[in-house]
């Protein structure tokens, strides 16, 4: 995984080449504290189901994630 961001920008990208899969996510918007977050939840949910491996983050892990910030 690599993160990126400037003021208002936050990108990040993943790749796994031995499972020949790859995310790339960026979003724009206000100045955020903790614009890592969606993105890192987001790939760890993909890199999981790219693997066939149960994913642990769920709507409820989002959630609560997301109102501890």
């Amino acid at each position: 995984m690599h993160y990126g961001s400037f003021p208002g920008f936050y990108s990040q990208i993943t790749l796994m080449p031995e499972a020949k899969f790859g995310i790339y996510t960026s979003f724009n918007g206000g100045e955020q504290h903790y614009p890592w977050t969606i993105n890192s939840l987001l790939h760890t949910y993909a890199m999981d189901v790219a693997l066939d491996i149960k994913p642990w983050i769920t709507a409820e892990v989002c959630i609560h994630v997301l109102t501890m910030l």
